[in-house]
């Protein structure tokens, strides 16, 4: 829908003659709006461009109106849900008057908060998900272990679907999580599915929404405390005691927090990144920022491959070593280039979408700078393990890849040479866009590795 259809359809559903459509924000896969009104007052529009990593898949809109309706009433904060348009692209919502964002929150407001919002994550978490209505999510039998296989097999079509080029490590995640899936049985709940900052709504005390709902699923509760892990204290870093928020949540729900699960929950986590980083540069928009994509590639491979490897009780090498740098042949020109845009370019350029390219242009001339002087080892580095692993000559990478994803895919008994490979692939990749980097090697937290202090346990 163009924007004067969307605001025509919200004025049909609110009867209130739709005044003014502001754009908050663009997502990977939405953008949201803010929809006045002449009579009704204000709502939220989150609009489906069909042109996000995700579309044309099973993470729909509609998939999200169905747990917005499901959750009414039943003690979960959440927007209101005020229509859905008859093609499934747009969802109006309540308006909740408060805001995602918590840069300048005290420190002690922010413990609050995160807090707060385990506890809101364990009442979603205490609800029976056989008392909703929940068509179009799938009802495994009533056992995170089911459901988690059918989490996994969502996400594998998700992946066929939306990429084009080969992804050994995808293709390696997909078959260590089935092999390695908890099997036992345990009560399945509704999941948010991308637990984690800036999908709630707060008033700088307390949790007043959960939003963003495309993810939401039937399966095990340690999925989204891996969410959590990952993207707060992982990624984010400063969201509050690990520790004590998982003894409130399992001290609020009665459930044991299984550290085994957790660690399967991490790796499956960080694949779910994986595709949707993977399904974006394979479906390439004119909002979507590359650079930021091409980096995270490297980053979460190298993560997924060592969750996998904590996973399987497989002891990866050590990091590898970068070569020594030399000044490559176009360094100089890359060098002058970048100064021209600093210089010259960038403080010419006002327009929001320009200039957020502009900013990322330093990413791009580091990773040209590293591919010109360490590049060509990288290089030869990678088609030697490759060509090992094949057993043959490989003068193409892309090729090696693609070669070794069919190898996956047809059950060929290499997972621990590929583990080994793509741990020091994905860091030669890494080595490419040094400005981009976070600490991808670094350990997950202990409490993944241990018990919380205090926290009931379980073994699956």
């Amino acid at each position: 829908m163009r924007d004067d259809e969307l605001a025509a359809w919200v004025s049909g559903v609110t009867r209130g003659g739709t005044t003014s459509l502001d754009r908050l924000a663009q997502g990977r896969s939405r953008v949201t709006y803010i929809a006045r009104t002449a009579s009704a007052g204000a709502y939220i529009v989150r609009f489906d461009t069909g042109q996000g990593p995700l579309s044309d898949t099973e993470l729909t809109l509609r998939r999200e109106a169905t747990v917005y309706a499901a959750l009414r009433g039943r003690g979960v904060p959440i927007p209101a849900i005020h229509g859905i348009s008859p093609d499934g692209t747009a969802l109006l919502l309540e308006l909740i008057p408060d805001t995602c964002e918590v840069a300048g929150l005290p420190p002690r407001a922010l413990d609050t908060l995160y807090d707060d919002y385990l506890d809101r994550l364990a009442d979603l978490h205490r609800v029976d998900p056989g008392t909703l209505e929940l068509p179009g999510l799938g009802r495994p039998a009533d056992a995170a272990a089911a459901a988690t296989l059918a989490e996994l097999d969502l996400w594998e079509r998700v992946f066929r679907r939306r990429t084009v080029r080969p992804w050994p490590v995808v293709e390696l995640a997909l078959r260590m999580l089935r092999r390695l899936r908890p099997t036992g049985s345990g009560p399945a709940v509704l999941c948010h599915g991308d637990i984690g900052p800036k999908n709630f709504m707060h008033d700088g005390r307390r949790v007043t929404a959960l939003i963003d709902w495309e993810f939401a699923h039937v399966g095990d509760p340690m999925d989204d405390l891996a969410w959590w892990i990952f993207r707060g204290h992982e990624w984010l870093g400063g969201v509050g005691d690990l520790d004590r928020q998982l003894r409130r949540w399992s001290d609020r729900t009665g459930t044991p927090v299984d550290p085994g699960r957790l660690r399967f929950h991490r790796a499956l986590v960080i694949l779910r990144w994986l595709v949707i980083v993977a399904a974006a540069l394979d479906n390439p928009t004119a909002t979507l920022e590359r650079a930021i994509y091409l980096a995270l590639v490297s980053v979460t491979s190298t993560q997924l491959v060592r969750a996998l490897g904590e996973l399987d009780a497989v002891v990866l090498p050590a990091p590898i070593e970068p070569p020594p740098a030399s000044a490559g042949p176009a360094r100089e020109a890359l060098a002058a280039f970048q100064e021209e845009i600093d210089t010259v370019v960038r403080p010419a350029v006002t327009e929001p979408q320009a200039a957020l390219r502009l900013r990322l242009s330093p990413h791009y001339f580091a990773h040209l700078t590293a591919s010109d002087s360490i590049g060509p080892q990288l290089q030869h580095d990678e088609t030697r393990d490759l060509s090992r692993l094949l057993r043959r000559p490989v003068t193409s990478i892309a090729a090696g890849h693609r070669d070794l994803a069919g190898l996956l895919r047809d059950d060929a008994d290499i997972e621990h040479e590929t583990l080994e490979l793509l741990w020091r692939s994905s860091q030669r990749a890494a080595l490419l866009w040094p400005a981009t980097r976070p600490k991808a090697l670094a350990p997950p937290p202990e409490v993944i590795s241990r018990p919380p202090a205090g926290t009931r346990t379980a073994a699956w």
